[in-house]
């Protein structure tokens, strides 16, 4: 997803969420590798609020402060359909000034105006590794531990441009 952002030309990405998750790490990952430091807006400053309104407001702040994303990750499609809103409300124009990526793939995704992109973390593969590691350990309680790593797929759709 990265590289078709910086593909579409895009070049201040940020991501859209809590520092100290799994996304947050992987964003930073990816964005390093590209050359690109991670930009970040904060959630947890924010009180929860049902449907996650606090990545609504987190990034309302950070507009009115000047802070001007052409590209946003956030931590799950439910947010990244507030991203959309509040851009809309501020005059921001989804996918032409903000290009809008999610996490989940969930169903509602491609039915939002407009379709939000998304990585897919394919959790039944996740699960099936976490599961094999596990029967492994309790099989064999001195074998070395082991670690996997499942890439996300990217789900294109016009939020991304």
């Amino acid at each position: 997803a990265i590289e078709y952002l910086l593909w579409r030309g895009r070049k201040n990405i940020y991501y859209l969420g809590r520092e100290e998750t799994i996304e947050a790490r992987d964003m930073r990952k990816a964005l390093e590798a590209s050359g690109l430091p991670l930009n970040h807006i904060e959630t947890s400053f924010f009180p929860s609020k049902p449907a996650f309104a606090n990545y609504y407001d987190a990034l309302k702040t950070a507009l009115r402060s000047g802070i001007r994303p052409d590209a946003l990750f956030t931590h799950c499609d439910l947010s990244a359909v507030q991203v959309c809103r509040c851009a809309a409300d501020f005059g921001l124009k989804v996918p032409g000034d903000l290009a809008v990526i999610g996490h989940g793939n969930n169903d509602f995704s491609e039915f939002m105006l407009p379709p939000v992109a998304s990585l897919e973390g394919l959790a039944d593969e996740v699960a099936e590794n976490v599961c094999d590691m596990l029967v492994n350990r309790l099989l064999n309680p001195d074998s070395p531990k082991r670690s996997a790593t499942v890439k996300a797929k990217f789900i294109k759709r016009a939020s991304a441009g």
